[in-house]
């Protein structure tokens, strides 16, 4: 049995053979102030059973062909890079699967292939560490924009400042400043840009709709539209599949006509006709089986025109809270009015209301413009205002 050695054997550079069983995990859990992007607010993306399957298969049948990357830390090794890989490789020794050495071209057992890998060591601080592992989880599978966003999230909570979000991410301050919009959304429409329902422009536009009710009733407008401009599309596609179909049934005809009048160009130029339309047909009809299986995705256009559609019904749907100015030009105005007349109108007629409500309404339209936060305190006043009117 092969001794399992215990120190990393230098090759060149930060380049080393590292036993596999010295490489330990950042664990979140533990409260690491470094840990995988990948994993970042439970996201797996990556780690699917089929994903993981298909890359345990390569490193199998092919080797590994890039190095893992990895810090120092006190006496550990942690991972910043090639958790996948290494845990296919885990996997791979677990269940003693035979694997291929391109080395020396023969199959051998993973435990002996895999006691060593190749890796890069540094003396890594936390925010260098986020930027490798960002930099390299980019340049492979996407860690997806959910986990993207809570990893700005969690940079923030760790007091990261722009500069080095921006040198962890390599992204511009647009983007981080955009980043920070998309962590004030709600649930369900982070739901939907992970989900690939919308794009992240989408969502940029969605979120500066502080109002939920109100952006969950436009993102449900945007998507009737992105169903209806789906379904536009595809009656489209099967038109063009019709008219072809039938142009290369007619060019056919005439080819067969052309044949029998013993017109051999002409109609071999018509054959020739009828298969390129039948191709044209047969790539529409595979436009249209993809539109078929495909969930509609909202594009800024969609989003456009559900604005739009808002503005022209008269911004029906969800009410947007009113602003100071509403409030002191539709509330506040009339019922001093109200409580100027003493409750007559401009013809002399008395109004059904009690002007006692009118000043309750006074009293809170004044305080909520002052920003007073104590409704106890207001209902309080008005009480003894209330008295001393009735005195």
């Amino acid at each position: 049995m092969t001794s399992v050695a215990k120190e990393p054997q230098l090759i060149i550079g930060n380049l080393y053979r590292v036993p596999v069983k010295s490489i330990s995990f950042a664990d979140q859990k533990a409260g690491a102030t470094f840990f995988n992007p990948r994993l970042v607010a439970g996201n797996r993306r990556g780690f699917s059973k089929e994903e993981m399957s298909e890359l345990r298969e390569a490193i199998r049948t092919e080797g590994l062909e890039h190095p893992l990357t990895l810090r120092s830390i006190g006496n550990k090794l942690q991972l910043i890079s090639g958790e996948r890989r290494l845990r296919c490789i885990q996997k791979l020794i677990k269940d003693d699967s035979k694997c291929y050495n391109p080395a020396t071209k023969e199959w051998v057992p993973a435990a002996e292939l895999y006691e060593y890998v190749e890796a890069r060591i540094g003396e890594h601080d936390d925010q260098t560490a986020w930027k490798l592992a960002y930099s390299a989880n980019d340049k492979a599978i996407g860690i997806g924009e959910r986990a993207t966003i809570a990893l700005v999230r969690e940079l923030r909570a760790a007091n990261y400042d722009d500069k080095q979000i921006m040198a962890i991410t390599g992204k511009s301050i647009t983007w981080l400043k955009d980043t920070d919009l998309l962590n004030t959304l709600d649930k369900d429409t982070l739901d939907a840009l992970d989900g690939d329902q919308i794009n992240r422009t989408v969502a940029i536009e969605l979120a500066k709709i502080d109002n939920i009710a109100q952006r969950l009733g436009l993102l449900e407008t945007a998507r009737n539209i992105a169903v209806q401009r789906l379904e536009i599309m595809k009656e489209k596609l099967e038109k063009e599949v019709a008219a072809s179909e039938s142009k290369a049934d007619m060019s056919r005809a005439y080819a067969v006509e052309a044949e029998y009048n013993g017109q051999s160009k002409i109609a071999a130029d018509a054959e020739a006709k009828a298969e390129a339309l039948e191709a044209k047909a047969a790539e529409k009809q595979a436009q249209a089986d993809q539109l078929n299986v495909s969930s509609p995705k909202v594009t800024s256009k969609d989003l456009q025109k559900a604005k739009n559609n808002k503005k022209k019904s008269g911004g029906s749907g969800a009410k947007v809270a009113l602003t100071k100015a509403k409030i002191k030009k539709h509330w506040l105005a009339p019922v001093m009015e109200t409580i100027k007349s003493k409750g007559v109108d401009e013809e002399g007629n008395e109004l059904p209301i009690d002007l006692e409500d009118a000043h309750l309404v006074k009293v809170l339209c004044e305080h909520i413009e002052n920003g007073e936060q104590d409704i106890l305190k207001i209902l309080t006043q008005h009480f003894k205002a209330k008295e001393k009117r009735s005195a």
